[in-house]
């Protein structure tokens, strides 16, 4: 394996680790949401439509992070935590000044963390901290469309991912042919050294005139007529040595 694709494997795993690491703190568990493939955006354009104004930050946060979105059953205990004291803080804060009006997303934007700018939880709708979601002047913040990034960025991941397996499985099947080849190599050798052997057994007997009755390549041997007699030849030597002593006559 190049030293690339060694690097490569190390950091997607090391982003793999990042996905699955409990960013709210231990035994909240992995953060979650229920937007499917569809983008944070495509789930506020939506929203916006069924309710015939802008969402906002909590009934999109709600939205992202329960079940079949209703809005009641979180997919994870982060989302389900910041709810509550969400739900908390507003009632606090509806006790103290009954009379005066409450900016929910100014709340929400307390309540909720910021990650990398971006408020927790609404995706590409997760606007800069301060500004607000409501309001015929309110305009989608600088971090719209980061999340389209990032899934772009993910599948991207995902294909190098996909394509380094690939060619990780690839370099183990040439290898494996490489081996059973030369395996094969060495079987063929292994079937033609009987016959070279016997092949020159016959030659050697041939050059010393003696005639032959059966040659058997198996067992690497020779039945030659020596005069009136049979003999049995077992090896190369035997017939070199006999040819020798024959030219020495």
């Amino acid at each position: 394996m190049r030293a690339t694709d060694e690097a490569f494997k190390k950091k997607s795993e090391q982003m793999s680790s990042n996905r699955k690491s409990e960013v709210g703190g231990p035994g909240t568990g992995i953060s979650l949401h229920s937007a499917g493939s569809i983008s944070a955006r495509q789930h506020g354009d939506t929203l916006e439509k069924n309710l015939q104004r802008r969402p906002t930050w909590k009934e999109m946060f709600r939205h992202l992070h329960t079940h079949g979105h209703d809005r009641q059953s979180f997919v994870d205990q982060r989302s389900a935590k910041i709810d509550a004291e969400l739900t908390r803080r507003l009632e606090e804060m509806s006790t103290q000044t009954p009379d005066t009006s409450i900016d929910e997303d100014a709340v929400f934007l307390e309540v909720v963390p910021e990650v990398k700018e971006r408020v927790y939880g609404l995706g590409s709708q997760g606007y800069h901290r301060g500004i607000s979601s409501g309001g015929a002047s309110s305009s989608r913040g600088p971090a719209y469309g980061l999340q389209e990034l990032e899934e772009l960025q993910w599948d991207h991941q995902r294909l190098q991912e996909t394509l380094l397996k690939e060619r990780m499985e690839i370099q183990e099947q040439m290898q494996r042919d490489k081996m059973e080849r030369q395996e094969e190599t060495r079987e063929m050798q292994d079937r033609l050294a009987p016959t070279n052997a016997a092949s020159a057994t016959t030659d050697t007997a041939r050059v010393i005139g003696f005639p032959i009755l059966f040659n058997d390549q198996r067992q690497k041997m020779v039945f030659i007529a020596d005069g009136a007699n049979q003999r049995q030849i077992w090896s190369v030597a035997d017939l070199q040595q006999i040819s020798n002593n024959i030219r020495l006559c």
